[in-house]
């Protein structure tokens, strides 16, 4: 494990928290969560105990977001010291926790989305999995990082967070992709509304319906490419792409759309990690190839 591609998920845990909290919390049209609709609509339980329910995992998200983004400039200023001040092993037990809860958290989200019903949510784990991973793959490289003494670049360790993440990733994009097919309405909406080519006097609902029908593929391909193979071209472009399609919420609904595109930052976040990982088993391949050329004896003539 990288401490590049550990950053980059700090950052993208912290963001993506951010974005549960604004949802729903901090904006003024804040909503309810398909947690509390499940609580409360479909199981019948009390609207306090629902809405405390819901609102107590949005502060944590929260609290989360605080520490994550606290302890990543602890890091920074540590500089990979070994000697950490107690205030900063306090706070990295803390993330570790919090890390676990975001995830159980975002997977219990997703789970209440499918009991409840609806279009398509029946994917909406796969879906939402690069959220629902990121937390816990972020815990489990920082715990068997102080584990092996901060030695997180061990090979086992980089191999399970990046099969961890390519899964997520491959799940993410291949339900996003599913779903470009078909022509999910909201998709062709977000294109509409974003307005992509203004100057050419916008585009036609059957022009953004075979856009995403191209794209839609595209996803699908990428999803096994990333599962299949190693390549940190695949992985840059999904990180492109995550984070334009994230975007898209801003640019097609405006600013105050702002915690639908942070929650899902992950989208492009862990292709990116995905891609410093890559980039750090090629290099120790290459590392190791040299060092196993530079020992063999000449052949003799």
């Amino acid at each position: 494990m990288t401490l590049l591609s550990i950053r980059c998920l700090r950052i993208v845990v912290a963001i993506q928290c951010l974005g549960i909290a604004g949802r729903y919390l901090l904006i003024p049209s804040e909503q309810e969560s398909s947690i509390y609709g499940l609580l409360f609509f479909d199981w019948g339980w009390h609207e306090g105990t629902a809405q405390a329910i819901d609102d107590t995992g949005g502060w944590i998200c929260l609290l989360a977001a605080i520490v994550v983004g606290l302890n990543f400039a602890f890091d920074l200023i540590a500089d990979g010291r070994k000697n950490r001040t107690l205030l900063h092993r306090c706070i990295s037990g803390l993330e570790l926790l919090l890390l676990g809860f975001v995830s159980l958290w975002f997977l219990s989200l997703a789970s209440a989305e499918m009991m409840r019903g609806g279009v398509y949510t029946e994917w909406a784990i796969p879906e939402q999995a690069v959220r629902i991973i990121s937390p816990i793959a972020l815990a489990i490289a920082l715990a068997m990082g102080l584990a092996l003494r901060n030695q997180a670049n061990s090979p086992a360790l980089t191999k399970v967070i990046s099969g961890m993440l390519q899964i997520a990733v491959a799940a993410t994009f291949a339900v996003h992709g599913y779903k470009a097919i078909v022509g999910y309405g909201p998709f062709v909406d977000l294109i509409l509304l974003s307005e992509p080519f203004p100057f050419l006097g916008g585009v036609s609902q059957s022009t953004a319906e075979r856009w995403l029908w191209i794209v839609g593929w595209i996803d699908v391909g990428l999803a096994l490419a990333i599962v299949c193979v190693r390549w940190r071209a695949v992985a840059l472009y999904m990180a492109f792409w995550g984070f334009l399609t994230a975007a898209s919420r801003m640019l097609a609904l405006g600013f105050e759309a702002w915690p639908e595109s942070l929650i899902r930052v992950a989208n492009g976040g862990a292709p990116l990690a995905l891609f410093f990982l890559f980039q750090h088993i090629k290099q120790v391949k290459m590392s190791v190839t040299t060092h196993v050329s530079k020992d063999l004896p000449e052949a003799s003539i």
